[in-house]
């Protein structure tokens, strides 16, 4: 954060045009956490997804192995054939670039056997005469099926659908997508057949962008509403898609602007926007300290829900106090570790840890009557906290990170640096232990219920979130399953790439 300071103070800030609308995002993502390839080969089966694919060629054997034992065990009549070509299709799901949407998952991580099957006729698709769902049914329900996956099941006597499911709506009304929830993001179906995104949600697909335009839109100068030595440290659009944009400001406050038409050469009012959120009491000020990040929920313009990461001083705040202090004996760092990093005070001086890095949840509803219109409306908001979702105690003022964003799998996403002092002297960033120097992936949105004090203290958790299972080290032994990536400095900026949008690029201090 050292290259905010100074010189940034008049910083230009820029509107990016392009991408300006909000879409929702189903993120390309195979069952095992890689990316969607094209096969080097032509698959042996599954051959629609030969263009891009989550399988390769050994693991499309597999599946025509698995086929094959299903046909010899259910025979050649033609009422086997018909089901095993819809069989076949199931299978075939894991192939999908898209598989990782497709498939429920169990507390443990696990993948379930059968992707969600579409229940309703696409309106887009006039080949279509029924919804998916229905033809499995009608092809199936009666065939034994050994080893059937529609059956949870090991009880031999039960080896048809219909042995479980008595009706069509009963057996579609297992297989088919949870409710869509605020924040659950897009819900993708399978419909036998390679998913056609954002087509399969009814959205109109973006043209593509082969230039990008800046316009200058104003200057981060103080004014009657600004703080001495504070200014602008990130911007967003207003999730609901009108021409307005939040703006954070360091000292901890979030500005709402009209912005000017494009083309315009208008500049942001002088006098800054209406002060949507002040949190100003809450955030300790620093050369590295500060409001430094803000995420809305991909659901926002219907449940209000917005995130913002800040530094705060636990000696002055004591609701801010630390869930966690990043220094202790586990990541074998000691207060006398920290003293001799820092034998002038330069990173900070006072009780170890009572600097916290925090990210909060806030609402933009007043009360439960919670509307899209109501939330749109708002252009302040009280500084209330509902729930702290991470405070981590720091050893030293600096290098502390804090951007936060939402990924396109709608997890949040949390930038650490590596606590302070000069060249990580506490080697925490490479440390598997330690929370800093690492990007955090948090559940906070999708269904993984929120644990309570106890067991946030238990657990050694920063705050009221859930580790999502296909973390990479979600069940490591001796790592965080916080954690996404490490290794970090100071990482202040990082975006996900719009082409390959689980690839995530952030811009990094260096050493």
């Amino acid at each position: 954060m050292r290259r905010l300071a100074g010189s940034l103070l008049l910083a230009t800030i820029v509107l990016l045009l392009v991408g300006f609308a909000g879409h929702a995002s189903a993120q390309k993502l195979c069952l095992d956490s890689t990316q969607p390839q094209i096969p080097k080969d032509q698959l042996q089966i599954c051959g629609q997804y030969n263009n891009e694919s989550c399988c390769t060629n050994p693991r499309a054997v597999e599946i025509a192995k698995k086929l094959a034992e299903h046909s010899a065990a259910m025979g050649a009549n033609p009422a086997a054939k018909n089901c095993l070509r819809a069989l076949e299709a199931v299978l075939c799901a894991e192939c999908d670039p898209y598989a990782t949407q497709l498939y429920s998952r169990d507390r443990n991580g696990r993948y379930a056997d059968v992707p969600y099957l579409c229940t309703a006729q696409s309106n887009r698709d006039p080949v279509e005469s029924q919804p998916f769902c229905s033809t499995v049914w009608d092809v199936c329900a009666m065939v034994p099926i050994p080893k059937n996956p529609f059956v949870a099941t090991n009880d031999p006597r039960y080896i048809s659908i219909y042995d479980v499911y008595l009706t069509k709506g009963e057996f579609c009304r297992r297989f088919m997508p949870p409710n869509k929830n605020p924040g659950d993001g897009p819900k993708i179906c399978y419909r036998g057949k390679p998913v056609d995104y954002p087509d399969e949600l009814g959205e109109d697909v973006l043209p593509p962008v082969n230039d990008m335009c800046v316009e200058q839109i104003g200057l981060s100068t103080k004014n009657e509403k600004s703080v001495e030595n504070s200014y602008y440290v990130a911007m967003t659009p207003h999730p609901d898609q009108s021409r307005r944009a939040f703006f954070l400001e360091r000292a901890g406050r979030l500005f709402l602007y009209d912005l000017p038409e494009p083309g315009s050469s208008d500049y942001l009012p002088s006098d800054g926007g209406s002060t949507f959120l002040d949190i100003s009491h809450l955030v300790a000020q620093g050369v590295e300290q500060g409001a430094v990040g803000i995420a809305f929920h991909p659901d926002y313009p219907r449940n209000g829900r917005f995130f913002v990461s800040f530094t705060c001083d636990s000696s002055v705040n004591s609701d801010c106090k630390a869930a966690v202090c990043g220094c202790y004996k586990d990541v074998d760092c000691t207060p006398e570790k920290v003293q001799a990093a820092n034998p002038d005070g330069k990173w900070g001086a006072g009780d170890l840890c009572r600097n916290v890095t925090v990210v909060a949840e806030f609402s933009a509803c007043s009360d439960t009557l919670c509307t899209p219109a109501k939330i749109s409306q708002q252009s302040s908001i009280e500084p209330t906290i509902v729930r702290y979702i991470v405070r981590l105690g720091q050893p030293f003022i600096n290098n502390n990170g804090g951007q936060i964003r939402f990924g396109g799998d709608g997890m949040l996403y949390v930038m650490l640096g590596d606590g302070g002092g000069e060249w990580d002297p506490l080697g925490l960033a490479q440390n598997p232990k330690a929370f800093q120097g690492k990007v955090l992936r948090l559940d906070v949105l999708n269904g993984i219920s929120e644990p309570d004090d106890n067991e946030i203290s238990s657990r050694g958790l920063l705050g009221a979130y859930g580790i999502p299972p296909d973390n990479p080290y979600a069940f490591a032994w001796e790592w965080r399953g916080e954690v996404f990536a490490l290794g970090f400095h100071d990482p202040w900026k990082c975006t996900f790439d719009l082409l390959r949008p689980s690839v995530m690029m952030c811009g990094d201090v260096g050493w």
